[in-house]
């Protein structure tokens, strides 16, 4: 099996895939890995910006006026996490409770927001989100930096 990318879904998979003892798994990333903190460059273990040396350059299509707006994306192992170019939007809670009532138990915007807030804690510091980040993922540091 080949996955191509080696940010954070592609380094999950792989790592989900190779679990298998008779299955190899090629995980193929254009970018440098960094496979130790102290061999970070400087602005990729700062965390505060986005990492310029290591985004692929993207911009929006042209909007209103002609503008158009940087898409920061990563190129190295842990994509764009790892260059803090990455977002999560919550969808519009009445979403969530028509998808419950058209018979998709479980995703009122009731029964999901728990899952919202303990995925939108941060490791360092409590949010107004989120207080409570699950074991696993305060462990799943495989293609995670900071």
């Amino acid at each position: 099996m080949i996955v191509v990318g080696a940010g954070s879904a592609g380094c999950v998979l792989a790592a989900r895939l190779s679990q298998t003892p008779d299955r190899q798994v090629l995980l193929l990333e254009t970018g440098p890995d960094y496979p130790q903190r102290h061999l970070l460059p400087p602005e990729i273990a700062d965390g505060t910006t986005v990492a310029g040396s290591h985004d692929w350059g993207y911009r929006s299509m042209p909007g209103k006026g002609g503008r158009m707006v940087p898409l920061p994306r990563g190129r190295l192992v842990g994509g764009s996490s790892a260059v803090n170019g990455t977002f999560a939007l919550r969808g519009f809670p009445e979403d969530y409770d028509e998808w419950a009532y058209a018979g998709n138990d479980d995703w009122s915007f009731a029964d999901v927001l728990p899952m919202f807030r303990a995925l939108e804690t941060t490791l360092t510091t409590a949010t107004s989100r989120g207080t409570e980040t699950p074991a696993r993922f305060r462990s799943a540091g495989i293609c995670l930096r900071r």
